[in-house]
C-alpha cells in the first residue's frame, strides 16, 4: 500500500463518522503502527526459530502455570477444563494468549491508540466480524459451547498428530479449523463491562490464515486507519471531553488517581458558546 492509499484520522469527527456508518463493526486501537492483527503469544519474540527450538510448548506452558498459581490469588476460577474461560481470565490480566481484544465501542478503540506513544503514529482497525465467522460455514455469532470455538480453545492441549483426534471428539466433520473466529465472551469483570469487550481466537499462524489475509482488499469487512502522532494530543482532549477517560475504562483507584494528576494540570476553564444548528 502506498502512502497516498492510507486513511488518515486527524479529527473525532472522523471517529463519530466510522462509527455512525460502520455498524456492527468491532474495533480496535494499536498506540503503533504494527500493520497485523497478531495476537500476543504469536508475536515475533515468541515465534523465533530458536526460541520454538528451546520452548516447542511455550504456549501450554504459560497456560500451566497461570492455572497452578490463579487460585491462590482468585477465588472465582473457571473449572479446570474450561479451557475457553481460562484464556479469557489470562487474557484480562494481561497473560499473553490467542485471543485478540476488540470493542464495539469506537471511542473506546481510539482511546487505545492515543493515550500511549504520543511520538508514534497509531493505528485503528475495524472489522465486521460476522463476515469472519462466514469462512466456518455460519452466519451470526457461536455460542461458547460451538464446536469450533472449543477446539481453538483445547488445541493448545495437543499434539499436531493428535488434533485430528480432538476435531472428531467435537464432531468437526471438515477437518482441523484453521481460521479465526469471532465470539462475544460471558462478561465476567467489570472492565469487560464498561470496555463493551468482544474477542477473536486465533489458530497457530499459517500463511494465509490471519484475519488481515482472509479479508484482504475488502474495506467494507476489515478497515485500517492511521491516526498521526501529530493529532494523538488533541484526540485525546477530545476523548477526554467526552469522558472517555483511564477511570472509566480501568475502574480502580490507580485509574482515578491518574484522572486527578490529568485534572490538575487545567488551572482555569471558561466553556465557550454552545454549538447552534
Amino acid at each position: 500500500m502506498n502512502n497516498n492509499s492510507i486513511c488518515k484520522i486527524t479529527k473525532i469527527e472522523q471517529v463519530i463518522k466510522i462509527g455512525t456508518e460502520i455498524t456492527g463493526s468491532w474495533f480496535r486501537g494499536h498506540p503503533k503502527t504494527y500493520n497485523n492483527l497478531t495476537p500476543r503469544i504469536f508475536r515475533d519474540i515468541y515465534r523465533d526459530e530458536n526460541y520454538l527450538k528451546l520452548r516447542p510448548d511455550y504456549e501450554m506452558s504459560a497456560i500451566e502455570r497461570f492455572k497452578q498459581v490463579a487460585p491462590s490469588l482468585y477465588s472465582n476460577v473457571p473449572g479446570r477444563d474450561n479451557d475457553l474461560e481460562w484464556l479469557i481470565l489470562m487474557q484480562h490480566h494481561g497473560t499473553p494468549t490467542r485471543l485478540l481484544d476488540w470493542t464495539e465501542n469506537i471511542l473506546i478503540a481510539l482511546y487505545f491508540v492515543v493515550k500511549d506513544f504520543a511520538e508514534d503514529d497509531g493505528e485503528m482497525w475495524v472489522l465486521y466480524p460476522l463476515a469472519l465467522n462466514k469462512i466456518y460455514g455460519f452466519w451470526g455469532m457461536p455460542l461458547l459451547n460451538n464446536a469450533f470455538l472449543q477446539y481453538l480453545a483445547k488445541e493448545i492441549n495437543y499434539r499436531k498428530d493428535k488434533k485430528s483426534k480432538l476435531a472428531k471428539s467435537l464432531e468437526i466433520e471438515n477437518g482441523i479449523p484453521r481460521y479465526p473466529l469471532a465470539f462475544y465472551p460471558t462478561l465476567n469483570f467489570l472492565r469487560m463491562v464498561v470496555q463493551s469487550s468482544t474477542f477473536t481466537i486465533h489458530p497457530i499462524p499459517e500463511k494465509g490464515n490471519q484475519i488481515q489475509d482472509l479479508l484482504k482488499g475488502k474495506k467494507r469487512l476489515l478497515a485500517h486507519y492511521i491516526i498521526p502522532a501529530e493529532n494523538k494530543k488533541k484526540l485525546l482532549e477530545n476523548l477526554n471531553s467526552l469522558e472517555i477517560k483511564h477511570f472509566r475504562l480501568f475502574p480502580d483507584l490507580d485509574s482515578l488517581s491518574k484522572d486527578i494528576i490529568s485534572e490538575l494540570k487545567y488551572v482555569a476553564y471558561t466553556p465557550p458558546e454552545p454549538p447552534v444548528f
